[in-house]
């Protein structure tokens, strides 16, 4: 609700419930589902028909994450995850290069998929709100605010010359604190 601003801020995917001995995160529960959506002028699209499913998957190993504190993504073991998780499906996973920028990502979106995945780390500061930890050209972390992540998906999904069956559908977020 672009009237409520004031809820974007909160960091609704580590909220706990109140009760101290058996508190668990809220959007992890099986009865509350959590998602977020970009607010704007844009319609969501429809089912897609069109096989494969395309997936460019973006995921951000910059070799310093222990300036943040955060450990290193392992790529290989990311890489077998997905492949697993998507194996004997009708699914085209497109793995974008290391360095991930938020440049590379906007290439592989443009080049036509149907969902972007994203592992690495998030943060969140009160002050400052959320950010993905990217690479810059040398594969140094690179902080992206959320407002530079909605710019880039609006620019695509804003894309007149892409025909609608490429169109990305769906972003997905595996990391933390990244509302």
């Amino acid at each position: 609700d672009p009237a409520a601003s004031e809820l974007y801020r909160l960091p609704w995917e580590s909220m706990r419930t109140p009760d101290a001995e058996s508190a668990h995160v809220i959007a992890a529960g099986d009865n509350t589902p959590f998602s977020r959506f970009i607010a704007g002028r844009w319609h969501p699209g429809g089912a897609v028909f069109k096989r494969p499913l395309r997936v460019a998957v973006a995921i951000a190993a910059p070799t310093d994450p222990h300036t943040y504190g955060l450990n290193d993504i392992d790529l290989a073991e990311e890489h077998q995850l997905l492949e697993n998780a998507f194996s004997g499906l009708d699914v085209e996973l497109t793995y974008i290069q290391q360095p991930c920028t938020l440049a590379a990502i906007e290439t592989a979106v443009r080049a036509g998929c149907h969902i972007l995945l994203f592992v690495g780390h998030g943060l969140f500061d009160e002050s400052s709100g959320s950010f993905l930890l990217l690479a810059d050209e040398e594969n140094q972390c690179e902080l992206v605010g959320a407002e530079r992540v909605a710019d880039m998906l609006a620019r695509q999904l804003s894309d007149t010359d892409m025909s609608a069956e490429d169109k990305l559908r769906l972003v997905l977020l595996a990391s933390c604190q990244t509302a």
